[in-house]
């Protein structure tokens, strides 16, 4: 289990604020919420899926240690983009009091939130690659965070896979992807796992 301290370490810059850099290449970041930042492992946890009964100014929605991991990531992709956070979640149908959300559970952001469209009877995946289509966003210069299987098929990759169940967004996710995807993060960063690993 990670624990705060930790990840607090783990981050490139700790005066990140999340401010954007036009020069820099755009990059997106489709965000889901539950699976991704909320689970299933307690009581509490079941009534804030869908966003519901969850109140706009509640600091306390997302499961532990989610949202830094969120903020580590976008904190290294703005090393060399700008990040863009496009709400692929059912939470959208709500976009102001999301976004409220987000920033009332410490979010280090301040650029421009975007939607996908609502597509009936289509999955999230074609919702994505609708978006991808009509913003023209360029080849491995986004990524999907969500728990949804078809998803992970379908973007291979550039896909963060999360579980519902018991597996949020976790900075392990974050650092493996970085690794993976932008080994020149990794590398020109010095980014160190839990363990005092260079990644």
């Amino acid at each position: 289990m990670e624990n705060s301290s930790n990840i607090l370490n783990l981050q490139i810059d700790n005066n990140f604020q999340g401010l954007i850099d036009e020069s820099l290449p755009q990059f997106y970041l489709f965000l889901d919420f539950d699976g991704v930042l909320n689970d299933l492992t307690s009581i509490p946890s079941l009534y804030k899926i869908g966003g519901f009964f969850v109140k706009k100014d509640d600091k306390n929605t997302f499961t532990k240690n989610t949202i830094p991991a969120l903020n580590f990531l976008i904190s290294a992709l703005s090393t060399q983009y700008n990040v863009n956070i496009v709400l692929s979640t059912t939470w959208r149908r709500n976009f102001a009091k999301a976004v409220s959300i987000l920033e009332n559970n410490g979010l280090k952001y301040h650029g421009e939130y975007y939607v996908t469209p609502h597509i009936w009877f289509k999955k999230r995946s074609e919702e994505i690659e609708t978006f991808i289509k009509k913003h023209n966003v360029d080849k491995n210069k986004f990524v999907v965070l969500d728990d949804k299987k078809h998803l992970s098929k379908h973007f291979d990759s550039d896909c963060i896979h999360t579980n519902i169940i018991n597996g949020c967004l976790t900075i392990s996710d974050v650092m493996n992807y970085i690794d993976t995807k932008h080994p020149q993060i990794a590398k020109s960063h010095k980014i160190v796992d839990d363990f005092g690993i260079i990644e």
